[in-house]
């Protein structure tokens, strides 16, 4: 049965991700727009970096611990993620049409860049990330369960890493031949230590109270927004990450602190967050598309305003639930209709 806290969780890193994405269209905009509006999307972008490895700590507290087969394993997680990655990197493929990318980059990242970068959105990098992560999860699951690999294991284990020397073969050879970086499959293992903590804290019976809950999470969010702001001033460069970075040790406190005050003081779980928890997944991947149309038609006159940001945040939120509620609807009604013929 879902533990009620991780419905929390789950919401809570649903709307960082969007916070993130919302406030980067004002954060780099520094200089063209107001400082109090500047200000306000580099406060709000700092409280939210936690968002990626939050959800890879609840992926962690669901997931490991329970007893399946290497095999089972891959079988349930492949059914998970790789519809929903071909599908919505097929979506922004057209997408990237749709926005009007000039046909010699389209050309290109159909031919290499997609790949390269192991995305063909710019958020979709985690499902990357993620699916190489679930090719190791199995067995760091036979390890907490004390699970001794057998003589199968062992093959299917070495055969994942020869994938990985093979993508690293590649990956130097287009360096030299091409200049192209290939990086994605190197980013996983930074996330292999949040899979484990997220674990680890749902088994354990850590405390924290209010009072140094609001510290530790003031502290770090005022120390990521001065830095960026005398990053910007000092070095001239626009960094919402340099010291708030998810392989960074104040994201992987900041995280951890959430996980730990969430898990002790959730009691209750309304409909409108277990709404919002069962769809998160959905939400994260269809939630550019309205950033984009929101920030394409919103006058210039208004959206570098400050309340600007909050409402932008809170319409995207609820045009992705919407529409993806309306489309499961149109598929029950759908489907229903088939099974009556």
């Amino acid at each position: 049965m879902q533990k009620e806290y991780i419905n929390h969780l789950r919401v809570i890193a649903i709307i960082a991700v969007i916070t993130i994405h919302v406030t980067a269209e004002f954060f780099y905009k520094f200089g063209e727009i107001n400082d109090t509006t500047w200000w306000v999307a580099n406060i709000l972008n700092a409280s939210s970096r936690f968002a990626v490895p939050l959800f890879v700590m609840i992926s962690g507290a669901v997931i490991l611990g329970k007893e399946m087969s290497v095999k089972q394993f891959y079988k349930k997680r492949a059914s998970r993620l790789f519809p929903p990655f071909i599908l919505w990197s097929l979506i922004y493929i057209g997408f990237d049409f749709f926005k009007g990318v000039d046909i010699d980059t389209m050309i290109w990242n159909l031919k290499i860049g997609y790949f390269s970068k192991g995305k063909t959105g710019g958020h979709l990098w985690y499902l990357s990330m993620f699916i190489c992560l679930m090719l190791f999860a199995p067995f760091i699951n036979q390890y907490i369960n004390g699970i001794k690999p057998n003589s199968s294991d062992l093959f299917i284990l070495l055969s994942v890493s020869f994938i990985f020397f093979t993508l690293n073969t590649v990956a130097s050879l287009t360096q030299v031949i091409k200049d192209i970086n290939i990086t994605w499959y190197k980013q996983f293992p930074w996330y292999i230590s949040y899979f484990i903590l997220g674990y680890y804290l749902d088994k354990s019976y850590y405390k924290i109270n209010l009072k140094k809950f609001f510290f530790i999470t003031i502290l770090i969010i005022t120390i990521g927004s001065i830095t960026n702001f005398l990053t910007t001033i000092h070095l001239h460069k626009i960094l919402d990450s340099l010291f708030l970075n998810n392989t960074g040790m104040l994201i992987f406190i900041m995280s951890s602190t959430i996980f730990i005050y969430v898990k002790n003081n959730i009691t209750h779980t309304s409909k409108a967050i277990l709404t919002l928890s069962d769809l998160s997944f959905e939400i994260y991947l269809i939630h550019p598309i309205f950033i984009y149309i929101l920030v394409k038609n919103i006058p210039k006159t208004y959206l570098l305003h400050t309340f600007t940001i909050p409402i932008l945040i809170i319409a995207t939120l609820l045009l992705s639930l919407t529409s993806i509620i309306f489309y499961k609807k149109l598929l029950r009604t759908s489907t229903n209709l088939r099974r009556r013929k």
